[in-house]
Protein backbone atom coordinates (compact mmCIF):
# COMPACT_ATOMS: atom_id res chain seq x y z
CA UNK A 1 0.00 0.00 0.00
CA UNK A 2 1.11 3.22 -0.73
CA UNK A 3 0.45 6.31 1.46
CA UNK A 4 0.05 9.87 0.32
CA UNK A 5 3.74 10.85 1.55
CA UNK A 6 4.75 8.59 -0.91
CA UNK A 7 5.65 5.75 1.49
CA UNK A 8 5.14 1.63 1.02
CA UNK A 9 3.88 0.34 3.99
CA UNK A 10 2.83 -3.89 4.50
CA UNK A 11 -1.24 -3.78 4.21
CA UNK A 12 -2.40 -5.99 6.71
CA UNK A 13 -3.05 -9.78 5.62
CA UNK A 14 -6.65 -10.49 4.57
CA UNK A 15 -8.74 -12.64 7.29
CA UNK A 16 -9.18 -15.85 6.96
CA UNK A 17 -12.13 -17.97 8.49
CA UNK A 18 -11.43 -21.86 9.25
CA UNK A 19 -15.12 -23.79 10.40
CA UNK A 20 -15.63 -27.27 11.10
CA UNK A 21 -18.13 -30.01 10.21
CA UNK A 22 -17.80 -33.45 11.23
CA UNK A 23 -15.47 -34.89 8.45
CA UNK A 24 -13.29 -32.07 7.66
CA UNK A 25 -12.35 -28.14 7.77
CA UNK A 26 -13.99 -25.38 5.37
CA UNK A 27 -11.53 -22.31 5.00
CA UNK A 28 -13.08 -19.27 3.36
CA UNK A 29 -11.42 -15.78 2.85
CA UNK A 30 -12.93 -13.06 0.09
CA UNK A 31 -10.74 -11.14 -1.84
CA UNK A 32 -8.28 -12.08 -4.91
CA UNK A 33 -5.77 -13.91 -2.82
CA UNK A 34 -4.32 -17.39 -3.45
CA UNK A 35 -4.28 -19.94 -0.61
CA UNK A 36 -1.07 -21.34 0.34
CA UNK A 37 -0.20 -24.66 2.21
CA UNK A 38 2.12 -26.54 4.66
CA UNK A 39 2.18 -29.76 6.79
CA UNK A 40 4.79 -27.33 9.31
CA UNK A 41 4.03 -24.10 10.24
CA UNK A 42 7.26 -22.96 9.64
CA UNK A 43 7.00 -23.98 6.00
CA UNK A 44 7.56 -24.71 3.28
CA UNK A 45 5.07 -23.36 1.99
CA UNK A 46 3.37 -24.35 -1.57
CA UNK A 47 0.54 -22.49 -3.41
CA UNK A 48 -2.66 -24.59 -4.18
CA UNK A 49 -3.26 -23.36 -7.54
CA UNK A 50 -6.93 -24.11 -7.89
CA UNK A 51 -7.96 -23.26 -4.58
CA UNK A 52 -11.24 -21.67 -4.28
CA UNK A 53 -13.04 -20.10 -1.23
CA UNK A 54 -14.38 -22.21 0.64
CA UNK A 55 -11.86 -24.75 0.69
CA UNK A 56 -12.74 -27.70 2.14
CA UNK A 57 -9.40 -29.71 4.24
CA UNK A 58 -10.46 -33.62 5.29
CA UNK A 59 -9.54 -34.53 8.54
CA UNK A 60 -7.77 -38.09 6.85
CA UNK A 61 -5.63 -35.60 5.20
CA UNK A 62 -2.20 -34.50 7.40
CA UNK A 63 -2.14 -31.74 9.43
CA UNK A 64 -1.81 -28.44 7.37
CA UNK A 65 -1.28 -24.75 8.04
CA UNK A 66 -2.61 -22.06 5.81
CA UNK A 67 -1.76 -18.61 4.62
CA UNK A 68 -2.89 -15.97 1.56
CA UNK A 69 -1.12 -14.19 -0.44
CA UNK A 70 -1.89 -11.59 -3.29
CA UNK A 71 -1.24 -13.60 -6.70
Amino acid sequence: RILATGEVVPSSRPPLSMTRSPDRMVVTWSGNYQLFSSTNVLGPYTAIYDAQSPYAVFFSEPRRFFYLRSP
